[in-house]
């Protein structure tokens, strides 16, 4: 539970327990396939404001040590339908690859100098650490499920994805997922995971994080098994680990 130390929150004299989760693992091997997920839902429209401007640049460069890594991501992504190349898009963003611990390459979108600046604003609350701390209150048994690679799971709309459209090294690409780096994606998924969980008892959505929570084990893994039950019927997909 990492996040909750950034959040000033503390737990002492909680109870802890290690429950058996196989029976989660097996019964729901969907939702923790190695694949990528893709919301069985309407697809996502991105709140552009259609009177503003497309603005287009070109591919920035990319260290010749870094390219082979890059095109690596590229062609992970486009084999996962993430990533489909486009002629003429009116909106072009470069892209800025980032080195993971691993070696890998993670590369962000700069969104913030293209169609950022065209996005209505959309004030989906995030939850306080007042809120989360009311919710705690009666917990004493927790699990969390941390959602694998959670914008890319939900799918936009072909205009979204074309203004997603980002350009590299090997030409454009429209990007037919939520993407990483546009401004208002924290509080669509926030918005998302909150409707998809909504009526779960003991359940906390915070952002690709899902606190689960009980007063009892019993209870625990009564709502563990209806958020994997809700998960899986949707197409969200969860890290094993």
């Amino acid at each position: 539970m990492e996040w909750f130390e950034p959040l000033g929150i503390k737990f002492v004299g909680v109870y802890r327990t290690e429950i058996d989760l196989e029976f989660v693992l097996e019964e729901f091997k969907d939702v923790f396939s190695e694949d990528l997920g893709s919301y069985k839902g309407p697809a996502i429209s991105l709140p552009i404001d259609p009177k503003f401007p497309p603005i287009s640049f070109k591919a920035r460069n990319i260290p010749l040590a870094m390219r082979k890594k890059v095109d690596v991501a590229i062609d992970k992504l486009l084999d996962q339908s993430v990533l489909e190349p486009i002629s003429n898009p009116k909106w072009c963003t470069p892209i800025v690859p980032i080195i993971k611990q691993s070696g890998e390459i993670r590369f962000c979108a700069d969104y913030k100098v293209t169609i950022n600046k065209a996005m209505k604003s959309h004030p989906y609350p995030i939850p306080s650490v007042n809120h989360i701390l009311a919710n705690l209150a009666d917990g004493k048994f927790f699990a969390k499920i941390d959602l694998a690679q959670a914008y890319l799971q939900l799918r936009v709309d072909d205009a979204s994805a074309e203004a997603q459209t980002i350009v590299t090294h090997r030409g454009a690409f429209k990007v037919n997922r939520l993407q990483f780096g546009v401004n208002v994606a924290p509080g669509l998924f926030q918005n998302f995971i909150e409707d998809l969980l909504k009526g779960i008892p003991g359940v906390l959505p915070y952002f690709d994080d899902v606190l689960i929570f009980a007063a009892t084990e019993e209870q625990l893994c009564n709502h563990l098994h209806l958020v994997q039950e809700h998960l899986s019927e949707s197409g969200i997909q969860a890290n094993k680990n």
